[in-house]
């Protein structure tokens, strides 16, 4: 993606900025968040802050970006080795870990707050895979390899030297995890007899960690109830991932539920076109010929 389609400068705005054309320019750029390629890096913190800006109309971004220009300078001064892999690690935990304090909310772990970026650097609280972004952010501004992990019910992150590696758990403080206590952690949350496996160290691309950050939002208000978030969730998760059918198909579904048959029609036909399983198509021309029907 050009760096002009992703500038910080374009999206920060002054308070009440985000209103109408501003709120058009974040969808824009999160629009080319999906059009980039899987393989390619994403500048996280700016992509965060854009899907919590839009939920905060009212909120000027420059002091947000500052925060992870401050973080970015942190890890360097605090790095003693940048050549030594254990000294990166060491860096990011003492960083935002211990200096700036971030660190899983156990107590309010369903607060919907623990999702948005914004209220994450306000608060110093968030989901792991919140925390995980500003890691991966702090990570890839030193010029580290670092990204996601594959692990299930917690999300992890991998830095890389070399052919050394080391998993950290944001949500920790940034704990540097041993294989024991990967099996520890996996038993926490799969049970007693979970077993570790391949490929729960397999990476997940930056796309997909936007996907989770977002999915974590969309259970809570599928939770609630709530037909209206959940359909503005998904168009903010279609955005970031556009061919992905099974996304499409569940707006369709949402919005039928909500009486806007033009928008289920939209989403269903989106869904056929991206469809890679005949079975799915076929539900959603299935769904198109019914939800056609009304309009008649």
């Amino acid at each position: 993606m050009d760096e002009e389609d992703f500038s910080r400068e374009d999206f920060a705005g002054q308070p009440g900025a985000k209103a109408g054309a501003e709120a058009e320019a974040l969808r824009t750029m999160l629009r080319a968040v999906g059009n980039t390629a899987p393989d390619q890096g994403l500048d996280l913190g700016t992509a965060g802050l854009a899907l919590a800006a839009l939920d905060a109309p009212e909120t000027s971004l420059f002091p947000y970006y500052a925060h992870l220009e401050e973080l970015n300078k942190a890890v360097a001064v605090n790095c003693a080795d940048p050549d030594d892999l254990t000294a990166r690690a060491t860096a990011l935990a003492t960083t935002l870990g211990q200096q700036f304090g971030y660190q899983g909310d156990w107590e309010n772990y369903e607060d919907m707050r623990n999702a948005d970026l914004i209220q994450v650097i306000e608060r110093r609280k968030g989901l792991p895979v919140a925390l995980a972004l500003l890691y991966i952010a702090a990570a890839r501004a030193q010029g580290w390899q670092c990204e996601g992990i594959n692990f299930p019910a917690h999300f992890l992150i991998r830095l890389g030297h070399g052919a050394a590696r080391c998993i950290l758990d944001p949500f920790n403080g940034g704990k540097i995890l041993a294989p024991n206590d990967l099996r520890e952690l996996l038993k926490y949350f799969g049970g007693g007899t979970a077993e570790l496996k391949p490929e729960f160290y397999e990476p997940v691309s930056d796309h997909a960690l936007l996907l989770r950050l977002l999915n974590n939002i969309k259970a809570r208000a599928v939770a609630a109830q709530d037909l209206a978030r959940t359909d503005e969730i998904l168009t903010r998760m279609l955005m970031i991932a556009p061919k992905e059918a099974m996304m499409w198909h569940e707006q369709g579904m949402i919005r039928a539920r909500r009486g806007n048959i033009g928008g289920a029609i939209e989403s269903m036909g989106q869904c056929r076109t991206h469809a890679q399983d005949p079975k799915l198509r076929k539900f959603a021309e299935v769904a198109l010929e019914k939800l056609r029907q009304h309009l008649n």
